[in-house]
């Protein structure tokens, strides 16, 4: 994870992004990217179970069922979600 400060919530907050095969690669190209919150849940089993985001990619993109994307996927913090 990657601790990330905001200026527009004045907090630092952990933040993973799932980046398609040969990103690195083919860095001038464009990728749609989904935002998702509580990252503690999406990639990693949290306290409300995972819905095991990597895995899940992974699989969709192996077996052609989605295209290429980028997931974002931003740490909850309490009250402040």
């Amino acid at each position: 994870m990657c601790p990330r400060s905001s200026r527009h919530i004045n907090q630092t907050r952990e933040y993973r992004v799932f980046l398609p095969r040969g990103y690195v690669e083919n860095a001038p190209r464009r990728y749609p990217v989904l935002n998702m919150h509580d990252v503690q849940n999406v990639f990693d089993q949290g306290t409300f179970g995972t819905w095991a985001a990597s895995t899940t990619l992974t699989n969709l993109l192996i077996t052609g069922q989605m295209q290429e994307i980028i997931v974002t996927a931003l740490d909850n913090v309490g009250d402040t979600r």
